[in-house]
């Protein structure tokens, strides 16, 4: 019982070694190494769902899984996202707001971090983490049927699901994004207040 108090931490680290071998495969393009990426991306999802499971079950939340748990979901999404840009899989315009909406939380979670207080993933955050992971799996399946058939006319349609997909992905990490920055500039507001 009492080594399950790692369990969280360990399975959040091993989000971020599983991300880390997505790009030596991916990169490769091959049918089988785009499925083995796959197979590693669900994986490393999982890790995400059941890393919060077990703390809130065993009640055995921690600074370090609030701080770190964040931050593992954003380098497996950016990695992901960046390398289907790298290969041309579409415009690297869409990375844009993910990366910066991304990169400004994590910064904003340290700077308040260095102040003493730690902000964990809310609601919302985790509703846009769970349709980020959706797109990619799609995308994931999309090319994977595509290096599997040459009909032209499923081809058309994966291709306008995957930009609409896209779509809702970047609307809801920048209205996130908004909802993150406003709700914090309020959180300061009050705590200069109750000094």
């Amino acid at each position: 019982m009492k080594n399950i108090r790692y369990i969280p931490n360990i399975l959040t680290i091993s989000r971020i070694v599983l991300t880390a071998i997505i790009p030596i495969l991916l990169l490769q393009q091959s049918l089988q190494n785009l499925i083995l990426s796959l197979i590693l991306f669900i994986i490393a999802s999982v890790t995400d769902f059941l890393d919060g499971y077990i703390a809130r079950k065993y009640k055995i939340i921690t600074t370090f899984g609030k701080i770190v748990d964040p931050i593992a979901d954003k380098i497996m999404i950016i990695t992901v996202f960046t390398l289907f840009g790298l290969l041309n899989w579409y415009s690297m315009i869409w990375l844009i707001p993910i990366v910066l909406r991304e990169v400004f939380v994590t910064i904003y979670r340290f700077y308040k971090l260095k102040k003493g207080f730690t902000i964990s993933a809310d609601k919302l955050g985790k509703i846009k983490t769970t349709i980020q992971i959706t797109t990619v799996i799609y995308i994931f399946l999309y090319h994977i049927i595509q290096q599997m058939t040459v009909n032209l006319s499923i081809e058309y349609l994966l291709q306008w699901v995957q930009y609409l997909l896209l779509s809702i992905t970047v609307a809801i990490t920048i209205y996130s994004g908004i909802e993150f920055a406003i709700k914090n500039i309020k959180l300061k507001k009050y705590d200069q207040t109750k000094k």
